[in-house]
């Protein structure tokens, strides 16, 4: 059975940040941006069991939950000077909530006064405490008599990828693969985490009763198979993988 609070309200998310930024001659700057949330009321789900065999049980949701998020942002930049650009960012942050998904994980109890949410507080399953990244990027000069630039080659370092990619041309003629007047050839490569860096997500958390789980406690996953969203094999965490591109354009 599923029941829902008469008065269940519409959760809030609160966000601030505050940057300072300050330019290092023309073409290049270091900034710093502090970003902080805060969600309030969200959505929980708990089992109620009145009777010891279990049925019915019933699925509770109400506001119930809450989290917070701050970290420091760290950046870099070097503007396209020569053919060169250079970033390099450096990300601490912290993530805690009372429970990390709306469904119910949980053990059933006979009455919803038993719940105490802040007893559940802790590092969110989708915590990251450090992050670093420094993608180069190099412009080669157009070949001559070409209008177009000839793509650019893009190096990506940090904790989870390296990325390497052939950059569309900025100008609408044809790249450094042309077939005639009319037609050419565009190619493009991109590579994720080519070094096959991991990026381990938490421990399995799921004791089981009696104490059955052999795995409690080991990282048995990736973090891009927690992260959701997009294509896990292109996401932050996920192993090495690439993927090609070829364009005929007339």
């Amino acid at each position: 059975m599923y029941a829902v609070d008469p008065n269940l309200q519409l959760p809030v998310t609160y966000q601030w940040n505050i940057a300072i930024e300050r330019a290092l001659g023309a073409n290049q700057r270091v900034s710093a941006t502090y970003v902080g949330a805060h969600g309030h009321r969200l959505i929980r789900e708990d089992s109620i069991v009145k009777f010891p065999n279990g049925s019915p049980t019933i699925f509770a949701t109400q506001n119930g939950d809450w989290s917070n998020y701050s970290a420091l942002q760290m950046q870099f930049q070097r503007r396209m000077a020569h053919g060169l650009q250079a970033l390099a960012s450096y990300t601490p942050a912290k993530s805690t909530d009372t429970n990390s998904t709306e469904t119910c994980l949980c053990t059933p109890i006979d009455r919803l006064g038993q719940i105490k949410p802040a007893a559940e507080l802790g590092p969110s399953d989708f915590d990251v405490r450090n992050s670093f990244a420094a993608p180069v990027s190099y412009q080669p000069p157009a070949p001559p008599g070409h209008l177009s630039q000839a793509g650019n080659r893009e190096t990506s370092r940090g904790t989870s990828s390296v990325h390497i990619q052939s950059i569309r041309p900025i100008l609408h003629s044809a790249d450094a693969f042309p077939l005639s007047e009319r037609a050419s050839l565009y190619a493009r490569a991109e590579y994720f985490n080519v070094f096959n860096h991991p990026m381990f997500s938490y421990p399995n958390n799921f004791l089981g009763l009696p104490f059955s789980n052999t795995t409690f406690g080991i990282v048995t996953t990736t973090l891009n198979t927690i992260l959701g969203g997009l294509n896990p094999l292109y996401q932050v965490g996920a192993p090495r993988s690439a993927q090609f591109t070829l364009k005929l354009m007339f």
